[in-house]
Formats: C-alpha cells, sequence, structure tokens
C-alpha cells in the first residue's frame, strides 16, 4: 500500500478529534417543500470516517427528514470550536477531549450527540510478541503518531493506571500514523506497542503485521466524535429541529452500518470511489471504525445518546496529565435538562425497521 493511500484515509480519524460545524437555512417560503441545508464543517473530505452519515444518504433517511447534508473539509482543528463559543456557528463536532477543553472555557457547551462511545485512539502491541497488556510495558517504549497527538495523554492515563510514569518507567517515541516508518519501528523492536486512531492501527493491520488491542478499561469510555452546542441553541425550536433531525439519521446510520457493513461500504464506494482505491483497506478502516462505534441493544438508548460518564473520564485524564490546570465538573454538557429533553425527542423511528432492513440487505 502506497504511503498517501493511508495518510489520506488516516487522516480522515482527525475529523474525530477536531472539528464539524452544523448550520440550516430553509428555502425560499414560496416553493412548495422546505428543505434545510445542513453544512458539516470538517477537517478532512468526506469518506468512510462518516460512513453512517453516507448509509442514511443513500437510504434516502436524510431526504425524509428534508434536509440535504453539505460537508466541506476544512484544514483549521480548533477554528470551529472558536466559532462556536462566538456564536458564529450552532453546532459543531467535537470529541470528548476537545469538549471537555472548550466547555472549561465556556460553561453554555453541551454535548447532544455522540456515534462512538468508546476510544477512538487504542493501544496495540504484535501479536506475536510478549507485551499482552499495557502493564508490560514497563521499561519499554511505546510507539505514538507524533509527540502532539492525540493519543499521548491516552497513553500516560493508561500507563498510569499501572502505576507507570512517562520518561521514568516507559518512553514514547513518535514513529508516524501507520505507514511504513511505523511499521518498521514495531517490526525492528524500536517500539513495544503502539498508539494512535484506529485508522492508523488499520494500515499497520494492512502491512500483514498481526496486532493484539491492549487498551485497558481506564480510558476505554471516552467518546469520539459528537455533536456539540449551546445550551441557548437547544431552547430554539428551530435549531432544536435541525440538530435532532441530524442526530435521527446518524444514529439509524450507525445500526445499519453494524449489521450490514458490507452494503454500508458498497455505499461509501459508490459515492467517494477515491475511499476505496484499495478496498481490503478501506475495510479493515471500516471494521476498526465499528469496534468503537455506538451499538443497538434493544430496550437501551438508541446509538448515539451521550453519556456524562464519558466526559467525566476525559476530564480526569486531562486534569491527569496537565492539560487542564484543574478538574472540571462536567456534568452539564451531557447531562443539562435541556441536553436530557434533547435525548427524548429526537429517538422517534422504530429501530428493528433499520434493524430488518440492514438485515435484508445484509443477506443480498
Amino acid at each position: 500500500m502506497k504511503r498517501s493511500r493511508q495518510r489520506t484515509v488516516a487522516g480522515t480519524v482527525v475529523a474525530f478529534a477536531t472539528a464539524l460545524a452544523v448550520s440550516a437555512c430553509g428555502e425560499d417560503s414560496t416553493t412548495t417543500t422546505t428543505s434545510d441545508k445542513v453544512t458539516l464543517l470538517l477537517p478532512a473530505p468526506r469518506g468512510v470516517a462518516w460512513t453512517p452519515i453516507i448509509v442514511a444518504e443513500e437510504k434516502g433517511w436524510v431526504k425524509d427528514e428534508g434536509i440535504s447534508i453539505d460537508i466541506q473539509a476544512q484544514t483549521a482543528s480548533g477554528v470551529t470550536v472558536q466559532q462556536l463559543i462566538a456564536g458564529n456557528v450552532d453546532f459543531i463536532g467535537a470529541s470528548a477531549a476537545e469538549a471537555v477543553v472548550a466547555y472549561a472555557a465556556d460553561k453554555r457547551l453541551r454535548v447532544v450527540f455522540c456515534s462512538t462511545p468508546r476510544n477512538v485512539f487504542r493501544i496495540v502491541a504484535p501479536a506475536d510478541g510478549d507485551v499482552k497488556s499495557v502493564a508490560d510495558l514497563a521499561g519499554k517504549n511505546v510507539g505514538v503518531s507524533e509527540a502532539a497527538g492525540g493519543e499521548v495523554p491516552i497513553v500516560e492515563a493508561a500507563l498510569s493506571g499501572e502505576g507507570l510514569d512517562k520518561n521514568t518507567d516507559y518512553k514514547m517515541l513518535p514513529v508516524g500514523g501507520g505507514g511504513a516508518t511505523t511499521v518498521r519501528s514495531i517490526t525492528d523492536g524500536k517500539v513495544a506497542a503502539y498508539a494512535s486512531s484506529f485508522f492508523d492501527i488499520a494500515a499497520v493491520q494492512a502491512s500483514g503485521l498481526g496486532v493484539i488491542d491492549i487498551t485497558p478499561e481506564n480510558v476505554e469510555g471516552i467518546p469520539g466524535p459528537c455533536l456539540m452546542t449551546t445550551d441557548e441553541a437547544l431552547k430554539d425550536p428551530v435549531k432544536r429541529e435541525v440538530a435532532e433531525k441530524v442526530a435521527r439519521v446518524w444514529s439509524k446510520g450507525v445500526i445499519y452500518s453494524e449489521i450490514a457493513p458490507d452494503a454500508a461500504l458498497d455505499f461509501v464506494c459508490e459515492t467517494v470511489a477515491r475511499e476505496c482505491e484499495d478496498r481490503d483497506f478501506t475495510k479493515l478502516a471500516l471494521t476498526e471504525l465499528l469496534k468503537v462505534s455506538d451499538r443497538y441493544v434493544p430496550g437501551e438508548d438508541f446509538p448515539g445518546t451521550p453519556e456524562t460518564t464519558g466526559f467525566k473520564i476525559a476530564g480526569d485524564i486531562l486534569t491527569q496529565t496537565g492539560v487542564l490546570e484543574s478538574p472540571v465538573d462536567t456534568n452539564p454538557m451531557a447531562g443539562s435538562p435541556e441536553v436530557l429533553e434533547f435525548n427524548k425527542s429526537w429517538p422517534t423511528f422504530d429501530p428493528e425497521e433499520i434493524v430488518a432492513l440492514a438485515n435484508a440487505d445484509a443477506k443480498k
């Protein structure tokens, strides 16, 4: 696999750790139908990272809601959070870590939807090696994508849970984002484990190197991509309705993709041809995405419903690793009255219908 291809797809994980801005505008009132155009500003183009949204479009659920989704690639990672705080946009997307940092600066911010409740940054080790858990990393080197990668505080927290101190009991070495340098660093024994986004992990696996996931429980519950807004926007009927529609179609896409991943991948390949120049790798990337995605469990909350515990974990880790100067009470972010009411308002579809549809498509 070419290095450029690996970084094109692997780079989409930045979308989970940076930004997605949502705005809506209705068509002229003289038209016979109403359509809200929802613009998603992402730091990477439409692709496998956004499989649930692509599925929702291709199955017609987005159109059924009377909206259209326009994904526009952005490159600056912190711009949309600043725009949300400044009031220039009403909704953005952010990882739990970025959401907590933003919330520490502005207590009006709220999280209303998270498609991946598990940590999108993973720690893996060679399948045929001696490292079977993070406790085995004492005295060894741990590879990361880069010195300031989003996985760095995760590694610190994970190993701290085993009583291991950075630079005393282990060292972190930047070895790249899943390309040839990363693989060589692992196979040559330069690093005993590798931590990065699940897309970078997929790139390592695509090279033929077998790995095992040793990410410990104490960092598992940190959510990935989340829809973030303000308490004021949730009190605005029009803005709230747009967010409800986005959450609804996104949740449907999550359920479908879990049950019919091959069909979901077909939709990605049909709509974004460049993503499937190497279909095997893209399938691996989707497999890794689904491992950390939410699951539909009958009788439980719909996929995407945020929980307060994940943000507390993120806040504790950010405080522990010095990103935050002092602890932050993150509970209002995903547990305020406005958010709890929102959680009740958008799940208006029958998930079993999506399950049946996905099962039928999976058999085709």
